[in-house]
């Protein structure tokens, strides 16, 4: 009887020690399965963090600024708690269109007026479609500005085509200078050419310094305001 008693108690010892080591080794799992979990999310927030101080300073080196429209809706959003943000708005844009008004009529020179209409013909005037309004606040036509910009485009194509053109003739002029034979002489050997743009051409030395070439330029030119530097310029890469 007291045999059977030990090996009950035994048996019943051996389970418990059993079910005590399964729940230490699931605990352990756990356990380690909460480490990893923990090590994730640390390495997500640190992710994040990063992520939000590159915004924050981004942010701040180019604040992200409201548009007219915004501006309006934020200043209007709380008119009673606003009103006097909403007066000065009012008065600072009367005073503004009255003291366009006054100078834009008093300006006697058609470049002032033209400064005029490009900066109140510009894209966020036409962006919001205030062509007409402006015309009923500050007296100036539409058809006007459009005339004025497209007058002050076309004069700045024009100065750019022309500049454009004397350069072109200038790089000519040097380029035939450089070629003549008391400038420069051909070099005797058969590969030695230069190809630029599909275009061989036997390679030439200059029988002089090019400070003295350059000199020589402007004895046989007119333009005496050609720099050494544009000169050697249109040498080397014209």
């Amino acid at each position: 009887m007291d045999f059977e008693e030990g090996g009950h108690q035994s048996r019943q010892k051996e389970r418990g020690r059993r079910h005590v080591r399964r729940e230490k080794a699931a605990a352990y799992r756990r356990i380690k399965d909460l480490e990893a979990e923990l090590e994730n999310c640390k390495r997500k927030a640190e992710r994040y963090k990063k992520r939000y101080l590159r915004c924050r300073n981004k942010s701040a080196s180019n604040p992200v600024r409201d548009t007219p429209r915004t501006k309006t809706r934020k200043l209007l959003a709380n008119f009673s708690r606003n009103k006097h943000a909403v007066r000065k708005a009012l008065v600072f844009h009367y005073a503004l269109v009255d003291t366009i008004k006054e100078r834009y009529q008093d300006s006697k020179l058609e470049r002032q007026k033209r400064t005029f209409a490009c900066m109140l013909s510009g894209r966020i005037v036409k962006r919001y479609k205030l062509q007409s309004y402006s015309y009923q606040q500050l007296g100036f036509s539409v058809r006007q500005w459009s005339k004025l910009s497209s007058e002050s485009a076309s004069e700045i194509f024009e100065t750019r085509r022309r500049r454009f053109a004397a350069n072109s003739r200038m790089k000519d002029d040097v380029k035939t200078f450089y070629l003549r034979d008391d400038m420069s002489r051909t070099t005797a050997g058969k590969k030695e050419t230069v190809t630029k743009h599909k275009c061989k051409m036997q390679k030439r030395l200059l029988v002089d310094t090019l400070l003295n070439t350059h000199l020589k330029f402007l004895a046989n030119t007119i333009s005496t305001l050609f720099h050494i530097r544009c000169f050697v310029g249109c040498v080397l890469f014209g």
